[in-house]
């Protein structure tokens, strides 16, 4: 089974493990759906042969270099689904200029190949329980107002999140070209309606990027301001 995720960088840290190996982790923000997926293949990195890649594409020529991880884990951190990968240190791998979004894409791919021992588990369980369903339709809010479980309560439910298409419906096409200005996806030009379907359409498409971000929650602060102002008028 081989699943491949775009991701961003989200952070970025070089240590020394237990045995005094200098060790470089990052973490990755992944999808909130992949988080069912990597953590299986976390937990399997025993039994099975796992692999952990990130492909680094240049976005500016197409170049591109493959740096191999283990997985330390995967969770939500900060209301923001993120993957731990490890690997021994290497200055060349130069891992702080992944935050460049504009000179590099990355792509995380996780690969699990068929069991390795006879007392191997299969990946998913046959008879798995559904997963709890937990809307988080509010992300920017501060966490004291927010109505949800603290983080260990969430770390294993599956996030569905109805927020993101009335979101985008909601933006006007100035809006819309800020996230994508914000996403280095270009301009916005006098956009037709078809366009700004498309443009609607590609936003959605790459929400996990544009999630919890201060943009989306200037957007939003202007869209309750405008609905409240049209109420007044009403």
């Amino acid at each position: 089974m081989k699943n491949e995720y775009l991701v961003r960088a989200h952070r970025t840290e070089t240590k020394l493990d237990t045995r005094d190996n200098l060790m470089s982790q990052l973490d990755v923000q992944v999808p909130a759906d992949a988080l069912e997926f990597l953590r299986a293949a976390h937990n399997a990195q025993e039994t099975k042969d796992v692999t952990f890649q990130v492909q680094v594409v240049n976005t500016r020529d197409g170049d591109y270099r493959t740096l191999k991880f283990t997985s330390k884990g995967s969770k939500m951190k900060d209301f923001v689904p993120v993957a731990t990968l490890e690997k021994f240190c290497d200055p060349h791998d130069n891992l702080t200029a992944l935050f460049d979004r504009a000179a590099f894409e990355l792509n995380l791919i996780v690969e699990v190949k068929e069991r390795q021992r006879p007392d191997a588990k299969p990946l998913f369980e046959e008879e798995e329980q559904e997963p709890t369903v937990i809307v988080a339709g509010v992300l920017n809010a501060p966490k004291e107002v927010l109505a949800l479980p603290g983080t260990e309560d969430i770390q294993d439910a599956e996030f569905v999140d109805a927020f993101p298409a009335a979101f985008l419906d909601a933006c006007t096409a100035d809006q819309l070209g800020q996230l994508f200005a914000h996403l280095n996806f270009g301009k916005l030009t006098d956009p037709t309606e078809e366009e700004l379907a498309g443009a609607r359409a590609k936003l959605l498409k790459y929400w996990h990027l544009l999630e919890g971000t201060n943009i989306v929650a200037k957007i939003r602060d202007e869209q309750a301001t405008r609905s409240t102002e049209d109420g007044d008028a009403a």
